[in-house]
């Protein structure tokens, strides 16, 4: 596969939160042993027709160093570039909507923890990313790469499947 001409992994993630069905398509590849991100597809399908289609383009990529950290470890990351939005469905066209972004923050490996989730039980990464002391996003991620948990603030995501270059995700 590639994303933006450069060859790279699909990991594709679907979740359905109140009735709202996401598809997320992450374009990464391995360079000596850094997992580096080029962006993301993301498509919400909400009942009724309404559609959006998401396109991050990460700029430069982003070198992810948090699988090089022990337990108690952080790091500081950037992760820079631009979202296209475009929305259908609705009675009246919309124009696709642009924005850069720069995001700042610390991440902290926790340690290894079992997550459950509906696609199965996980041998996970627990990281804290922290872009303030009131913005905190804890990330369960798999020993495979893959994002099985997320929680911020009030809200949840967990995954329902997954697969890497076609290959379904299983424990």
């Amino acid at each position: 596969n590639t994303f933006e001409g450069v060859e790279s992994d699909e990991r594709e993630f679907k979740t359905t939160v109140q009735g709202i069905t996401s598809t997320i398509l992450l374009y990464s590849n391995n360079d000596n042993g850094t997992h580096v991100e080029q962006g993301s597809l993301v498509n919400v399908a909400i009942a009724g027709g309404l559609n959006t289609e998401t396109k991050t383009v990460l700029n430069p990529a982003f070198r992810d160093s948090r699988h090089t950290l022990s337990a108690g470890q952080s790091f500081k990351a950037t992760r820079s570039g631009t979202t296209v939005t475009t929305v259908t469905g609705l009675p009246v066209s919309q124009p696709a909507q642009t924005i850069s972004f720069n995001d700042k923050f610390d991440v902290t490996f926790v340690g290894v923890e079992p997550v459950t989730v509906p696609a199965g039980t996980f041998q996970a990464c627990r990281f804290e990313n922290r872009a303030d002391a009131s913005n905190i996003i804890t990330e369960w991620v798999g020993t495979n790469g893959v994002l099985m948990k997320s929680t911020q603030n009030n809200g949840m995501t967990v995954l329902l499947s997954a697969s890497i270059n076609g290959l379904p995700v299983t424990p």
